[in-house]
């Protein structure tokens, strides 16, 4: 089942009881969340923090964000929309919960970085010469230093510039 826009604003004025657990969202809650929701995703991806979220204008737009992520959206909505609907603190617990969802929503959001292979001229160290892996300390380097003035490296000019 698609989550909407109305799921989690709803459950986030749950979270602060804002609104009874069995009331619909009304319109002035439903601006109001619209508006946070937007401002908070968009806060969050300009911080590094960017999981898919699509701007939303109506209660009843999908939300665009692996199911993972809705959890904290709804604890971080919560702490967001606590100061227009409640004169009180919110709890501590919803505080922790946030940031829990933040990182979660920090790791969601990580690219994956994939496995790469080792570069052919890597040096293998010392000691590892048994004549069964070669020579790869920068193969052919050796041979262009001794052609170049006789062995020796020519200092650069430091007037030619």
């Amino acid at each position: 089942m698609t989550e909407t826009a109305s799921n989690v604003i709803l459950d986030a004025l749950k979270e602060i009881v804002a609104i009874p657990s069995e009331a619909a969202v009304g319109a002035y809650e439903a601006q109001v969340g619209i508006f946070y929701l937007n401002a908070m995703m968009q806060d969050f991806a300009i911080n590094g923090i960017n999981v898919g979220y699509t701007i939303i204008d109506s209660l009843g737009d999908a939300m665009t964000v692996p199911d993972g992520a809705l959890e904290p959206m709804v604890k971080n909505l919560a702490i967001e929309i606590s100061p227009v609907f409640k004169e009180s603190l919110t709890s501590p617990d919803l505080f922790e919960q946030a940031q829990d969802g933040l990182n979660t929503l920090l790791q969601i959001s990580l690219p994956t970085i994939a496995n790469s292979a080792y570069p052919s001229t890597l040096a293998m160290g010392s000691g590892n010469d048994y004549g069964i892996w070669g020579n790869t300390f920068y193969t052919g380097l050796p041979n262009q230093i001794l052609t170049e003035n006789n062995g020796y490296i020519a200092p650069e000019d430091a007037d030619a510039g």
